[in-house]
């Protein structure tokens, strides 16, 4: 009895020691980027470029007084910083997506992507072949949650 005991406690230590090296790896688990939402709906990836990044985190600074009413003193602002960092001499065709959320709550990846696939526009540009990469950034301004996404292709 006393050693049937003793391979029961030891199974249990030994089940105990596994579970323990597995659970690690369960909570290292990472959200998906919004650049990998984007891709699993294109036929070809994108490749994440960092001048596009910065360019777009610049242009999410940028965007403090930012409403979806009142974008269009924004709309020329792109094609500046696209010259000033030689986007328009690097490629042939660029993109953009602006998304706005409410404040309170800072939407997920998945929701930030579900809610531009929603747009025609966005969805658009998110699946176009023309792209071949992208950079996006995301910040808060004064009226809520921006997430800008730029697009370049040849």
């Amino acid at each position: 009895m006393t050693q049937n005991k003793t391979a029961f406690i030891l199974a249990l230590i030994l089940s105990g020691m596994i579970m323990v090296m597995f659970l690690p790896a369960l909570t290292e688990a990472k959200e998906l980027t919004l650049i990998d939402h984007i891709n699993s709906v294109r036929s070809k990836p994108l490749k994440e470029d960092k001048l596009l990044s910065k360019i777009a985190l610049n242009r999410c600074k940028s965007m403090q007084e930012w409403t979806h009413e009142g974008w269009q003193p924004y709309a020329n602002e792109i094609m500046y910083q696209y010259g000033k960092y030689g986007i328009t001499q690097r490629y042939k065709v660029a993109g953009e997506n602006l998304a706005l959320a409410n404040p309170g709550k800072v939407p997920t990846n998945k929701e930030w992507f579900d809610a531009l696939q929603a747009s025609v526009t966005h969805k658009a540009n998110n699946e176009s072949l023309e792209y071949q990469k992208v950079g996006s950034a995301k910040c808060i301004n004064k009226v809520g949650n921006v997430t800008v996404i730029l697009f370049a292709g040849n």
